[in-house]
């Protein structure tokens, strides 16, 4: 190659390197803005997940098209890119360390041989994704003018590498060629031309490929082919399943700490978006819009106001939007919201209150229609917290009371009487009767687990049923148990899940406290979000429990000889997963091994069942408010999946679940169809 062709050659792709480092580094600065958040702890498990979902990609993987699809262009793209990088090492720079040629004998032909292969395995992936978007597009994915750019730049590139190599094969005719086989077969149509017009050609798309490369490269930070970088980032700093359990929300300040220094000055939620830390505003540039979040969120299904990853668009399109204009020296356009942007209702004006994101950008009416079930988070392969990024949000409506009647009688509630309903407190253990024993009339030391009942358990009708049946299991198997009785307060969920951590984390510390003064070590909850909340997240608290739900601590049970069943249910039995036991804790098991031996057969599984079970719609303190903008109850959707499986009966291990579901089953019509907790089918099945 001509000494000024190579010089050409590298001005251009310094240019390109120039533009592509201005925009890596506006992204930055955007990231920047957001609040300090370590990220070098953990490192093991940093890499651990970093291998799992960004090396092998085994979210991506898990759809049957869509799956595939993607990672024959990732790993080719992976390919072609070190294949690239070794010609670049091999012939235009001199190192050193190396005194023989690499790419050489039957290295090359191995060379040769896979980078043919990948490339051919990119060019089908890419196809497959045209072919998606314009024949077979999920209602999920949108095509953008990107969209076009995007993968026609990569699908142009694919195929200039392909007749870039052919043409090269053709001129000089190697005996090694049939070793790069798609390209020696392409060869074949230009051995008619002439060897000037092969030449001329060669060099006409060799050029055409690489101004296509350099322009494509550059414009990689301005359009979401970033995520190329920002995804795989995500995933290495993300807290999930790292330094946090997925079942745990973040503590954003420590309350008691506060009140002991006098220091008041704590941040209530996100209001701005300086406000998040600087991995949530990487959250937004690393989503890839495949859409898969909506697809499986029950508010969105429900017709609610929410989708997860308009959420992160919106949210992603402000922080361009204010990083644009401070590099453009527009300041004070930086700090403006526009009155037309998108997803301002015209029903809500504004307000007045210094929040820049609620209303403006994102619909209070949206961040109240989560459940928190973590689906789109359990969907998402790029790992992105859709629910803590809500719930930080959601904190920013209540710091400023921006609540309905319905909220501020939830907390009022727990305020006053220490739990959800607003019962006396003195009335939390009347279902229990005089028979149930105390723990302040026992020996704590002699109990062998503290039955946490929870509000629900406690104070519902229906669920002081699931109450007396667990106590009956617990006789049966000669379980050394207590109840906290009247000492026993909310676990504080509700409270956090709408928003208000301060009215959180007292309820944790007045329960911290009780569980100190009896020394309690073990615990078993019949309610997931008990359980959750215990488990995980009591421990910011300086007590370590050992938290177990009733589905497990009946299953050991029965393992272990403790508990023998004598009777089989009648008839089918489906399983609902909740939440807060399934995606939030990965209990899927335990409560499907008891049921198979009640039943003596397998449990009817609906179509949604496990990780992808479908919310009951009480989760995230919706159980106490309602969204009126809802075209289904998301309990009626599901109880007509549970009744088209021909079962018999819809068997779940949740309060929350078991009343949303009790009301749906009289709502949509009363055909005998039996909704009953787990523990309830087992004591039936006692003698």
């Amino acid at each position: 190659m001509p000494e000024g062709t190579i010089r050409l050659l590298y001005f251009f792709f310094a240019a390109a390197t120039l533009v592509f480092l201005v925009g890596a580094w506006m992204r930055v600065q955007a990231y920047r803005r957001g609040l300090k958040d370590p990220v070098l702890n953990h490192l093991g498990a940093r890499v651990s997940t970093f291998v799992r979902n960004a090396v092998f990609q085994a979210k991506t993987a898990r759809k049957r098209y869509a799956g595939p699809m993607h990672l024959m262009i990732f790993w080719g793209f992976v390919v072609l890119f070190i294949g690239t990088v070794l010609v670049l090492v091999e012939y235009d720079f001199t190192l050193p360390v190396f005194d023989y040629q690499f790419l050489v004998g039957n290295t090359y032909l191995l060379y040769e041989f896979v980078l043919d292969a990948f490339g051919l395995l990119f060019l089908i992936g890419l196809v497959m994704a045209v072919s998606r978007r314009v024949r077979n597009r999920p209602e999920a994915l949108y095509n953008k003018r990107q969209d076009v750019w995007i993968l026609g730049g990569l699908l142009l590139l694919g195929v200039q590498g392909f007749l870039v190599e052919s043409l090269r094969l053709a001129i000089r005719d190697p005996p090694w060629a049939v070793w790069s086989f798609a390209a020696y077969a392409l060869s074949h149509l230009w051995q008619p031309l002439a060897d000037a017009t092969q030449l001329t050609l060669y060099r006409g798309v060799w050029w055409f490929h690489a101004v296509t490369f350099f322009v494509w490269y550059a414009t990689i930070p301005f359009t979401k082919m970033q995520h190329i970088f920002t995804s795989p980032a995500n995933i290495f700093v993300s807290s999930q399943r790292t330094t946090m359990h997925p079942g745990e929300l973040s503590k954003p300040f420590d309350l008691q700490k506060a009140l002991e220094t006098g220091d008041l000055d704590i941040r209530m939620g996100a209001q701005k978006l300086e406000d998040f830390t600087w991995r949530h505003l990487l959250n937004l540039d690393a989503c890839t819009e495949c859409g898969r979040c909506q697809e499986v969120c029950p508010a969105y299904a429900a017709g609610r106001p929410l989708s997860p990853m308009k959420v992160v668009l919106d949210l992603r399109d402000e922080m361009h939007r204010q990083t644009n204009a401070r590099w453009s020296g527009s300041l004070k356009a930086a700090n403006q919201i526009p009155a037309d942007k998108l997803g301002a209702p015209a029903t809500e004006a504004p307000t007045a209150s210094g929040n820049q994101l609620v209303d403006s950008v994102i619909r209070s009416q949206t961040l109240w229609s989560c459940v928190t079930c973590r689906h789109c988070m359990e969907a998402c392969p790029v790992m992105i917290e859709h629910v803590p990024i809500i719930v930080d949000m959601r904190r920013g409506l209540v710091a400023e009371s921006r609540i309905d009647g319905n909220m501020t009688r939830l907390l009022n509630n727990l305020a006053n009487t220490g739990n959800a309903y607003g019962f006396p407190a003195s009335d939390r253990d009347a279902w229990a009767g005089e028979d149930v024993p105390r723990i302040q009339d026992v020996d704590p030391e002699a109990l062998e687990v503290l039955y946490w009942v929870g509000c629900s358990g406690s104070y519902d009708a229906r669920n002081q049923k699931v109450s007396r049946a667990l106590v009956q299991v617990l006789r049966a198997a000669n379980v050394s148990f207590a109840i906290l009785g009247k000492e026993e307060r909310c676990n504080g969920d509700p409270a956090r899940r709408l928003g208000e951590e301060s009215r959180y984390q007292e309820l944790v510390i007045q329960n911290v406290e009780t569980l100190r003064k009896y020394n309690v070590r073990k615990v078993v909850a019949q309610c997931p979000h008990c359980f959750n909340t215990l488990r995980n997240e009591y421990r910011r608290f300086g007590i370590e429990l050992d938290v177990v739900h009733h589905t497990q601590f009946v299953r050991d049970l029965l393992d272990a000889g403790r508990l023998k069943v004598t009777k089989t249910i009648e008839g089918a039995t489906t399983y609902h997963d909740p939440c807060y036991l399934g995606r939030y804790n990965g209990e899927y098991a335990a409560p499907r091994q008891v049921l198979i031996q009640l039943q003596k057969g397998p449990v009817t599984e609906m179509p949604r069942n496990h990780d992808h079970s479908f919310c009951c719609g009480a989760g995230g303190s919706n159980m106490w408010f309602e969204v009126k903008e809802e075209r289904e109850r998301m309990s009626h959707i599901r109880i007509k999946e549970a009744r088209a499986t021909g079962a018999k009966r819809m068997a779940t291990a949740c309060p929350f679940c078991m009343t949303m579901f009790d009301d749906a089953r009289g709502a949509t019509g009363d055909d005998g169809f039996e909704v009953k907790d787990f523990v309830e089918l087992v004591a039936e099945s006692l003698a």
